[in-house]
């Protein structure tokens, strides 16, 4: 098990990105244990997409566009989908 003690002012993803999948790890601050981490591959996953300036560019640009109006209405894309 990795020890990782004190992050400070680090935020978890920043930890994370650190830790080995499927090898849990004890994160501590002030010397009392606030977290046992455990990463599997879709907790690797969605810290690269957090990290990641191109996914949240494309998201932001997304939401604008939806805020416009210019989205497609759920309800359409379940229709065209086939789904109910």
């Amino acid at each position: 098990m990795k020890s990782m003690a004190d992050p400070g002012n680090a935020k978890f993803v920043d930890i994370a990105g650190k830790l080995k999948k499927g090898k849990p790890a004890l994160l501590a601050h002030d010397g009392k244990v606030y977290r046992l981490a455990l990463l599997d591959e879709s907790d690797l996953e969605e810290l690269a997409l957090c990290k990641s300036r191109k996914f949240r560019s494309i998201i932001e640009q997304s939401r604008a566009f939806a805020r416009a109006g210019k989205g497609i209405p759920a309800e359409e894309v379940r229709r065209k989908l086939g789904i109910k």
